[in-house]
């Protein structure tokens, strides 16, 4: 099984989901001046609450943000989904679409073997699917 997935969504839906900054911002350098320059800050995020749809995080889900050349790349370091977009706004609707799909395949698999059953289970720690 591979650790990151990558899903392409076709539509973008609006964004609805709670945005809570981490308390510092990274700017990763290099130590030698003869190395590559240094790289954009990164940003964490923290989302709470609806993400898209009947999706919901239960608990703080952390979020980093970076930009790479002329694309922002919003991903977590839990499941290894991202989204990206030419804004920060438009990678944070990817991401969470991405998320939606991500839950949903696993969901899917989860009924076939015990290691995608515990892989679900891990997935539900931070991710409600509501039937309101």
């Amino acid at each position: 099984m591979a650790n990151t997935l990558a899903i392409r969504p076709a539509n973008i839906t609006s964004l609805s989901l709670k945005i809570f900054p981490a308390s510092t911002t990274r700017i990763n350098t290099k130590a030698d001046t003869n190395s590559s320059p240094a790289t954009l800050p990164e940003r964490k995020i923290f989302l709470f609450g609806k993400i898209i749809d009947d999706l919901y995080s239960t608990q703080f889900l952390p979020i980093t943000i970076e930009k790479s050349d002329d694309l922002y790349i919003a991903s977590d370091d839990i499941f290894g989904v991202y989204g990206d977009g030419d804004t920060e706004g438009e990678a944070l609707e990817d991401y969470r679409i991405s998320l939606l799909d991500y839950y949903q395949l696993v969901e899917i698999q989860a009924y076939k073997d015990d290691q995608n059953q515990a892989l679900f289970h891990h997935l539900k720690l931070y991710i409600s699917h509501s039937t309101k």
